[in-house]
């Protein structure tokens, strides 16, 4: 949710390139959960991926969503995300928001 905050202040404040802190803390945590980055891109003509930076909050075709798999214990394999655009949340598996 502080990724989102971040994104959404700079996004209404006009910043040139939108972006929020990586907590490199969190990713390595547990070794419960993998932390994720996620966005939409065209392939182009060679097959690559156009490249996006961490911590940016928008990529080539639109916001960033930022996403937990869970990989061990209770609900495992559930997946939580969200849009940094605009706070859209999904869950899949059993992995609940509350």
């Amino acid at each position: 949710m502080q990724s989102f905050k971040e994104c959404k202040i700079d996004i209404i404040s006009d910043e040139e390139v939108p972006t929020f802190k990586l907590d490199m803390g969190t990713v390595r945590r547990n070794g419960f959960y993998k932390f994720y980055q996620q966005y939409d891109y065209i392939p182009r003509k060679d097959g690559s991926i156009p490249p996006t930076t961490l911590g940016n909050c928008i990529g080539p075709l639109g916001p960033h969503r930022l996403g937990v798999r869970k990989v061990k214990g209770k609900n495992k394999n559930g997946e939580l995300w969200i849009n940094l655009s605009t706070g859209e949340k999904i869950e899949k598996g059993f992995l609940k928001w509350d």
